[in-house]
């Protein structure tokens, strides 16, 4: 049902005013909740994201640490194999 305007009085117009104010209102509050709790997601996923992150760079070091050890003793077995086959 279409009411025109023209034909409201003052206080029909306040009313129809302060319910597209009461409108505007609880759209703006959704509209904000959403968005905070979207800011919150990418928060939450932007700080899960640097913990894996650090993990990955530590998880680099170790390998790093490990592939030198590895260097490290492998020429000293081959050195050691070297010393067994000269002296037999």
């Amino acid at each position: 049902m279409a009411i025109n305007i023209t034909d409201l009085d003052i206080s029909q117009l306040a009313d129809v005013k302060k319910q597209l104010d009461d409108v505007c209102l609880s759209l703006s509050h959704i509209l904000l909740s959403d968005s905070l709790q979207e800011l919150a997601h990418l928060s939450s996923s932007f700080a899960q994201l640097r913990q894996a992150q650090a993990k990955f760079k530590s998880c680099i070091h170790n390998i790093r640490h490990i592939t030198s050890e590895n260097k490290r003793i492998s020429s000293h077995f081959f050195y050691l194999q070297f010393q067994l086959l000269i002296f037999q």
